[in-house]
């Protein structure tokens, strides 16, 4: 009976497709689903597109009105730091496919943070959604949460990190 050499090198390789699998579809759908409607309001006959990535920036294009109110300037940096929280969890994800990445516990408290964002992105579309004027749009939602929720499994599983994070 012969045995195979090359079966570990095979097996990592295999460990290695899914892991950039993993995080190329979480990196993907993140993206995505920052840039597509998530609603669209009408104010004035005037229809206005709401997306996740330029939500956040909408606030410094506001008016240097006084009516600017505070509800408003707290949602747009609720959802800058949003905007934030994903762009480090893009380029940690990116990291870990490329193996340049050893900060577990950062990437365990960029994991809760991007959760806890994507709950607060729910909550505040579920707000939007009761709205008469309102219209959201559920499928940029479901892939920003896919993406948000593939990138936390990579940062948080003890199995997935055994294939990102060298053993000593």
């Amino acid at each position: 009976m012969s045995t195979d050499l090359r079966l570990p090198a095979r097996v990592e390789r295999l460990e290695r497709a899914g892991l950039t699998a993993l995080g190329v579809v979480a990196v993907a759908a993140l993206l995505t689903g920052g840039f597509l409607p998530w609603y669209t309001e009408t104010v004035d006959d005037d229809d206005q597109t709401g997306r996740l990535f330029t939500r956040g920036f909408e606030l410094f294009s506001a008016p240097s009105e006084s009516s600017v109110e505070a509800s408003g300037v707290l949602l747009g940096l609720s959802f800058l730091l949003l905007d934030l929280v994903t762009a480090a969890a893009v380029v940690v994800v990116v990291q870990i496919i490329a193996q340049a990445w050893r900060q577990v516990r950062f990437a365990r408290v960029l994991a809760g943070f991007l959760i806890a964002c994507l709950v607060g992105a729910l909550l505040t579309t579920a707000l939007a959604a009761s709205a008469e004027r309102t219209e959201v749009h559920p499928a940029s939602i479901l892939v920003y949460g896919v993406g948000a929720v593939l990138a936390a499994v990579l940062l948080l599983s003890r199995e997935l990190r055994e294939w990102w994070l060298p053993t000593p």
